[in-house]
Order: structure tokens, then C-alpha cells, then sequence
């Protein structure tokens, strides 16, 4: 910015400090109040504003935002989908951790989800979904893609909270889908549909002939009391080591 009197070196010591501030709130926004993730989400915009103030601030700012997305909703995702799909900067191929949605609302991947998750991301390792409605997912994505979608084939660390999906398969493709998963986290997932006695079996019978979760060596489960609202004060969460 040719008129500003800070050195640059402290402008980008200030869009790092937005950036750290997202990065706590999207990796603990299961405990942060919603004022902290409502702050994250200003910081978030005030780094994007950085991105396109001028060309001094917007390598860093554009570096920073790409570091660990965090969308929050079904505009965001769409938008970034978008995104993905045009864009060739290395950044928006090298991170590794995304985040999508937070505990303060529950939201939808918009009227096709599974555009998202048929996404190649190589280099994605962690992903996250907090509080997300992903009940049309299964039946936006052709059938012999659902056990191998392609954002989660190198996902190592999956966490599911606050979602709601239509039926168990649902979710067990997504899980199904990480081929080299390791630690998985369940917490407070709900389901519209029961799974029959049926098919309990048949989703028995698909697990042993994918051999999946070969790789899993910690899972954690967290279920709340029926009569209860899913609350992290209120209940406990199991974790297993295998």
C-alpha cells in the first residue's frame, strides 16, 4: 500500500494474528462461546479485505486464508467449490486441514453436497464436520462413487459432530471413503431412519468386504442422553485406542 506508513512487515504480522485467531476458533469451536466463533468469523473477513486491498497485502493474506478453510455454510461451500474447481494456485491445492460448519447453527451443504465431496484435494489430511445437515448427500452422488468420494481418499483424521444424516450408510460412506483413516471422532450424530435388522447386516457384510478402517488406531464416540440436548458439559466422551 504505497500511502501506508506501517513497514509491511507489521501489516503482515497483524493479518498473521487474524489468521491464528480463525485457526483457534475452527479447531475449537465445539467449546468456543458463539461470540469467539462469531469473532473468528470478522477476522476471517477482515483477512479476506486484506487479500484485496493491495498487491503488497495480498500474497499474505491470500496465503493465510488458504491455510486452513473454514466454510460455515451451504454459500461458503458452494462458493468454494466454485473456487476449487477454476482456480490452478498452489494454495488452494496445498493445505491440509478443512473445517465446515460450527456448533452455533446447523446448516446444509446446499442443494447438491455431494459436488464437495467429489473433489480432489491430495494434500487434505484433517477434515471436520460440525453441525451439518447432510441428509441428501447419498443420493446427490452416483452409487458406485459413495464408498469412494474423492475429497476424503487421503483424509487420516475425520471428525463428524452435531450432523444429521438420513440413514447410518450415509455416514459410513463418508467414513468408508477414507481409505487411510486413523483417528475418527463421532460425536452427537443423529439419523433420521433406524437401520432394520437387515440391514444392520448388510452394512455388516459391506464393511468386511471393503476392509475398512484398516488403518484406524483411535475412535471417539460421544452420545448424549436421549431426553438430553447434546451439551460437551453434559456428557462424556469415550475415546479407544486400538
Amino acid at each position: 500500500m504505497a500511502n501506508s506508513r506501517l513497514p509491511i512487515e507489521i501489516c503482515e504480522r497483524i493479518m498473521d494474528a487474524l489468521s491464528d485467531q480463525t485457526i483457534w476458533a475452527a479447531r475449537w469451536s465445539n467449546f468456543a462461546s458463539p461470540r469467539a466463533v462469531d469473532s473468528a468469523q470478522d477476522a476471517l473477513r477482515t483477512l479476506t479485505a486484506c487479500a484485496l486491498t493491495c498487491g503488497a497485502w495480498h500474497h499474505r493474506a491470500h496465503f493465510l486464508l488458504w491455510r486452513r478453510p473454514w466454510l460455515t455454510g451451504g454459500k461458503p461451500v458452494l462458493a468454494f467449490t466454485a473456487c476449487l474447481r477454476g482456480v490452478t494456485h498452489s494454495f488452494a491445492r496445498n493445505f491440509t486441514t478443512l473445517v465446515i460448519g460450527h456448533m452455533s447453527k446447523r446448516s446444509a451443504l446446499g442443494s447438491r453436497p455431494g459436488d464437495l465431496f467429489l473433489l480432489s484435494l491430495p494434500n487434505l489430511r484433517q477434515l471436520s464436520l460440525r453441525g451439518l445437515y447432510l441428509v441428501t448427500i447419498s443420493y446427490s452422488v452416483p452409487p458406485r462413487l459413495r464408498t469412494a468420494l474423492a475429497l476424503c481418499a487421503n483424509v487420516t483424521y475425520l471428525e463428524l459432530t452435531f450432523c444429521t444424516f438420513d440413514k447410518h450408510r450415509s455416514m459410513l460412506d463418508i467414513i468408508w471413503s477414507c481409505s487411510r483413516l486413523q483417528y475418527l471422532m463421532i460425536h452427537y450424530c443423529r439419523f433420521r431412519l433406524a437401520p432394520s435388522q437387515d440391514e444392520q447386516a448388510r452394512l455388516a457384510q459391506a464393511c468386511r468386504n471393503l476392509n475398512a478402517c484398516k488403518n484406524l488406531t483411535h475412535l471417539e464416540l460421544a452420545v448424549a442422553p436421549v431426553s438430553a440436548q447434546p451439551s460437551y458439559t453434559s456428557t462424556t466422551a469415550h475415546s479407544i485406542t486400538l
